[in-house]
């Protein structure tokens, strides 16, 4: 009896060890849209920094430019969300704000389908779920197998 029970408590451990959780990560400046609609051209650097933080990337060959860049990767995947907040500058007053990528204020998901609705840019990576058939009616590719996808997790180049 006891010898079974050592073989069934081994042979769980042995299985449950290989669950593991990715957790989403997220880099960068988090911006609200809240923070976004409070930019105003004429502010200057000193008010921006109060706002929005320092920026994450600063241009050493740009130095009116400010970069505010965010990405989102959920559990393992590729990036989800990514986007770019760049400010523009002539002498110590903001003169131009470009956004690239997924922009906080806009609608996310229809309430009355389960489809999500967006506007895509090049820069941006979007993950669909659901059958093969559908992926591909999506994306315009193919999703991959069972062993692609498990070679993909396996070798990460």
């Amino acid at each position: 009896m006891q010898k079974a029970l050592f073989v069934l408590a081994l042979a769980t451990t042995t299985l449950l060890s290989g669950c593991y959780y990715k957790m989403d990560i997220q880099q960068g400046n988090i911006l609200t849209p809240e923070m976004i609609e409070q930019l105003k051209l004429g502010m200057t650097k000193r008010q921006i920094r109060y706002l929005l933080g320092t920026p994450l990337v600063r241009d050493p060959f740009h130095q009116q430019r400010w970069d505010y860049v965010y990405s989102l990767r959920k559990g393992g995947k590729k990036i989800v969300k990514k986007s770019t907040l760049s400010l523009h500058f002539s002498e110590d007053s903001l003169s131009r704000i470009d956004h690239h990528g997924n922009k906080p204020t806009q609608a996310r998901a229809s309430k009355e389908t389960d489809t999500k609705t967006t506007t895509l840019t090049a820069e941006d990576t979007i993950v669909v779920k659901g059958n093969a058939k559908e992926v591909e009616a999506a994306t315009g590719r193919k999703e991959k197998g069972i062993f692609g996808r498990t070679w993909d997790k396996i070798n990460p180049f």
